[in-house]
């Protein structure tokens, strides 16, 4: 049990570290981006449910985008509304002006310190039965 611990432990520390790439690229276009207008060109028809995740694509400067969006907003925007943007000029990651990736930054650090934490101690602290 000692090992499952200590292995379940090792993973979830390691897991989230794959995320902090994307995480610090969204940060960077949230601190250094600019809002510009991109123009809807894709989003569903019907967008009613709370826990479903919707999709929208957008066009600015001949380049196409993806970004996920609620149902509210998804309801109050049709195909081919100009919308604002944060853009960083170069990157592939668009975000809504509202959106802040801070949270995501504190949820994986927090889930690795969590796997850390399990390993250091059924590794160190815990002793044998």
């Amino acid at each position: 049990m000692k090992r499952t611990n200590i292995v379940l432990g090792i993973i979830i520390f390691i897991a989230p570290l794959f995320f902090l790439n994307s995480v610090h690229k969204e940060i960077e276009v949230y601190e250094k981006g600019e809002i510009v207008k991109m123009k809807i060109i894709e989003k569903p028809s019907s967008c009613l449910g709370t826990k479903v995740k919707w999709h929208m694509k957008v066009e600015y400067q001949g380049k196409v985008f993806d970004t996920q969006i609620g149902g509210n907003y998804c309801e109050s925007h049709r195909i081919g509304d100009i919308v604002d943007i944060k853009y960083l000029e170069g990157s592939n990651i668009i975000l809504l002006p509202h959106e802040n990736s801070y949270d995501q930054l504190i949820a994986t650090i927090a889930l690795s310190l969590v796997g850390l934490s399990a390993v250091i101690y059924y590794g160190f602290i815990k002793k044998k039965h």
